[in-house]
């Protein structure tokens, strides 16, 4: 409760036509409104642990979207896979 969290995306994601027919979509991932990439960031203990109940971090919002808002031009089935690596950091703050 009063370690700070190293955040990042293990790869860059996004959406995939399972049979290869359509582009790529590219995908941004957002933890408690900060965009994630595969650099980490500190989430501050104290922002995730504030008002929280003992033992535990507060609620973090995960948002998951197209990079660029736009109809896909392609129907079909597309899947994706979002990893998330998350650090304790030893001996903060």
């Amino acid at each position: 409760e009063d370690m700070d969290v190293g955040v990042r995306l293990i790869t860059a994601p996004s959406l995939v036509r399972t049979d290869g027919a359509a582009p790529a979509v590219p995908l941004t991932v957002s933890l408690m409104g900060r965009a994630l990439t595969v650099a980490e960031q500190d989430f501050l203990a104290a922002d995730l642990y504030s008002g929280a109940l003992e033992g535990h971090s507060v609620v973090m919002d995960l948002n998951i979207g197209q990079t660029t808002r736009a109809p896909l031009t392609v129907a079909g089935k597309y899947e994706g896979m979002v990893s998330i690596a998350m650090v304790q950091k030893a001996g903060t703050p």
